[in-house]
């Protein structure tokens, strides 16, 4: 998922996932945080985006994860 061309009104996104045995990629703007507040099970979330905790857009990553893998990145 491609949220480069993304725009927030509020400056907050949410995105809910639900993994099993594969991998989602999303790919946020370089000026955007993340949270993770999915629950995972045997599996990950790496998290690679260049992104400063106080910038002014955040996304927040809820749902969940069964054996498999979500990477964000810039």
């Amino acid at each position: 998922m491609d949220l480069r061309p993304a725009r927030t009104a509020a400056g907050e996104a949410v995105i809910d996932v639900f993994v099993l045995w594969g991998g989602v990629e999303i790919t946020v703007p370089p000026d955007w945080s993340v949270t993770n507040a999915a629950n995972v099970v045997m599996g990950g979330i790496e998290d690679k985006s260049s992104g400063m905790q106080d910038a002014a857009n955040h996304l927040t990553i809820r749902g969940l994860v069964l054996m498999g893998g979500v990477e964000v990145k810039t």
